[in-house]
């Protein structure tokens, strides 16, 4: 069976590291974060560049793809264009809990220390400390969540889903036209 590429295009606490766990148990072949996540990634650093033939590569040897650069800005456009029956997964949560996990989450792993802080700072949140500016976080986030809703919108290729309301297999299978399984949806990366 040929499967259509899934790209999570949640904003990251939001459940995409449950989504990837979830699409990994219904047999979709993940594209690897860590290619993504050391300091002289070839595919991260052509995409900071508008380069984008090297991720264009990694589509073709996986099914699914989370996290940055995958959600990062407006790149599903290009995404969608590119490859016209993919769908996309849009995770959501309520604002302000996001924004207390992903404080949580700073705590916890020190993220502001962290080489890729000022990249993730820059490019989606336009500022040198995007946990130093919550209300440009918040209106960042629902912005971006509001344009993804409206360019999908005469489309039937984007799953909006609540991790925190327990939406999980029924909304994701129905949309991807698979059986739900006999497992619990996955929880993730929690950050207490």
């Amino acid at each position: 069976m040929v499967k259509e590429k899934i790209f999570v295009i949640g904003a990251n606490k939001t459940g995409t590291t449950s989504m990837t766990k979830a699409l990994n148990i219904l047999g979709y072949n993940l594209c690897p974060e860590d290619i993504m996540f050391t300091k002289n990634s070839k595919y991260l650093t052509e995409a900071l560049k508008n380069n984008y033939t090297p991720l264009f590569e990694l589509v073709k040897k996986y099914d699914a793809f989370e996290d940055r650069p995958w959600n990062h800005t407006d790149f599903y456009k290009t995404l969608n264009e590119k490859f016209p029956s993919s769908k996309f997964i849009m995770t959501i949560r309520d604002t302000k809990n996001w924004i207390d996990s992903y404080l949580r989450w700073n705590k916890k792993i020190k993220l502001r220390d962290h080489w890729i802080y000022p990249l993730v700072s820059k490019v989606c949140y336009g500022n040198e400390d995007f946990l130093s500016d919550l209300e440009n976080m918040e209106k960042k986030y629902e912005d971006r969540n509001k344009e993804i809703i409206e360019y999908f919108k005469d489309s039937n290729n984007l799953l909006i889903i609540d991790l925190e309301k327990n939406e999980g297999w029924e909304k994701l299978c129905n949309f991807l036209n698979i059986k739900v399984p006999n497992k619990k949806f996955p929880h993730e990366n929690k950050t207490k």
